[in-house]
């Protein structure tokens, strides 16, 4: 991967190194010149703290992921017509949960609203028999 990516994810290192120890003098100087039992973290620190996980997330990401298009083109353009069909729990209604819920629910078999549509059991049949590449 690029170089400039692991300076990313040293220079966010640092800047939360430096946050951690700017915390700490700060406690120790609210604690002992200030006489102070209550504090909160100076402004600044906690603005530094969000710069530094923001240039390790960024050097994290670039460095560590790789990226695919989320595009539907680019995923189904190798498929034929049969892998598109790659659901297999789409017609999962009479399985163990799903017969509790088809008679309840009176969900219908799929293999019944094929056999009731005569253009759906076209579709399905021509749809078996399309010639894959």
């Amino acid at each position: 991967s690029k170089k400039w990516t692991s300076f990313f994810i040293l220079l966010g290192f640092a800047i939360l190194f430096h946050c951690a120890y700017s915390a700490n003098e700060y406690r120790r100087f609210a604690t002992k010149a200030l006489h102070l039992k209550e504090y909160s973290v100076p402004n600044d620190i906690i603005v530094e703290t969000f710069i530094g996980l923001i240039i390790c997330m960024i050097g994290g990401v670039y460095k560590f992921s790789v990226f695919e298009s989320i595009d539907s083109a680019y995923h189904f353009a190798k498929k034929s017509p049969l892998e598109f069909e790659g659901r297999p729990h789409f017609e999962c209604y009479y399985t163990e949960r799903g017969k509790v819920l088809g008679t309840h629910l009176r969900i219908p078999r799929v293999e019944d609203v094929r056999n009731r549509s005569t253009f759906l059991s076209k579709y399905v049949s021509a749809y078996q028999n399309f010639p894959s590449n």
